[in-house]
């Protein structure tokens, strides 16, 4: 039984007739006639009293329109969700992130993608770099924000988003020598070495971030004096706004509170690049590439603003 065999029956059961049943369907009626033999001998049923006229359901009759239309309500259904998901109109998408990208960036994007593409549903997994790219590598994520950290997946595709610097944050009472209050911004350089002796707040040790970080103050030629080492950005910020401590971390633009805090640029330049991310040679679904293409440009205007 297939969806020819239900739709021409269907027809046969609205017509109450095969010959304009048969002219309807545009066939002979011959081979709707034989069509309908061989359907009911292959169900040992009858479907159509055919001493009557107009031809009247038997019950097994009525039994087989009920769940045909059912069926083909399914199957147009299915055609239907699977043509909006080949236009790139629903689908699902497992995204990965960190709880930083989770509490910065994924707010600024996600909501205006899905303003634009309702249907499509977003599952986000968080955790550290190592364990989502296992998830990606697996297929149990589409698509992951990441760094690459010290070293590159070689089975992974990095696809560039944009670098962000780091930079020395500091209280807003802090004012470097030979700087005016007018001067500091975030373009004003720093002699980190003039900070061997103040107090610093950074990230643990096993952080991706501390690699930099700490090549930071070897080529500054001191070690910073730690009074906390934290998981957490805002711990960092939140110290340095209240005046504790300095912090580095990268300057981003997304979720840095800036109305209690300097940023001023070291004297030599160090970045992290930021990577939308998927498993290469993998498939990638119309839906997958609208995110890639849409991320892009999202954070392209951004930058221009």
């Amino acid at each position: 039984m297939n969806d020819r065999q239900l739709k021409y029956i269907l027809t046969i059961a609205r017509e109450g007739n095969l010959t304009s049943a048969a002219q309807k369907l545009y066939i002979s009626q011959p081979s709707l006639s034989s069509m309908l033999a061989h359907v009911e001998e292959e169900l040992d049923v009858k479907l159509f009293d055919r001493t009557v006229s107009p031809l009247k359901l038997t019950y097994a009759g009525e039994q087989y329109i009920n769940a045909a239309e059912q069926i083909l309500s399914i199957i147009n259904d299915l055609n239907h969700n699977l043509e909006r998901i080949s236009n790139s109109l629903a689908g699902r998408l497992n995204i990965g992130c960190s709880s930083y990208f989770s509490s910065t960036l994924i707010p600024y994007i996600i909501p205006v993608f899905k303003n634009r593409y309702s249907d499509v549903q977003i599952n986000l997994t968080e955790g550290e770099r190592m364990d989502l790219e296992k998830k990606l590598m697996s297929g149990n994520l589409d698509l992951i924000f990441t760094t690459y950290g010290n070293s590159e997946n070689k089975n992974i595709e990095y696809i560039p988003l944009y670098k962000e610097e780091f930079v020395l944050i500091s209280p807003l009472s802090y004012v470097p020598d030979s700087y005016s209050e007018s001067d500091q911004s975030t373009d004003s350089l720093v002699d980190l070495k003039t900070l061997e002796n103040e107090s610093f707040v950074l990230m643990k040790p096993e952080h991706q971030l501390r690699f930099t970080i700490d090549r930071i103050f070897q080529d500054s030629g001191f070690i910073p004096k730690v009074i906390l080492e934290t998981d957490s950005w805002k711990t960092c910020l939140s110290l340095a706004a209240e005046g504790m401590a300095f912090t580095i971390l990268p300057n981003s633009e997304y979720g840095m509170p800036v109305d209690r805090l300097k940023f001023f640029r070291i004297n030599q330049t160090y970045y992290r690049s930021m990577f939308l991310c998927n498993r290469k040679g993998a498939f990638r679904t119309k839906i997958m590439d609208e995110f890639i293409n849409f991320t892009i440009s999202l954070l392209k205007q951004r930058k221009k603003e």
